[in-house]
């Protein structure tokens, strides 16, 4: 339950990858899927039961015998709050 009302709610699955050289490493971070919804009223509860959040085949996390590259996988969930100064 907020106390402020609430603009937006979201959740997202991002994939990190890490591709290592020899002396520096280059990271990459994309936006697989996101589900957003609407506002959430002050004082009242945001629930996220049966929404469908589909997720395209991926490479795995874990890469057997690789060295180079490293694969991770974040899921994210944002409220975004609007400041009222009074």
């Amino acid at each position: 339950m907020s106390s402020r009302k609430v603009c937006c709610s979201s959740v997202e699955l991002k994939m990190t990858t890490v591709f290592h050289a020899t002396h520096k490493s280059l990271t990459k971070t994309k936006q697989i899927c996101k589900l957003k919804r609407g506002p959430i009223g002050r004082g009242d509860t945001d629930i996220w039961n049966g929404e469908l959040f589909q997720v395209p085949p991926l490479p795995p996390s874990y890469l057997i015998g690789c060295d180079i590259i490293d694969v991770r996988y974040i899921l994210e969930v944002l409220y975004s709050v609007r400041n009222s100064f009074t």
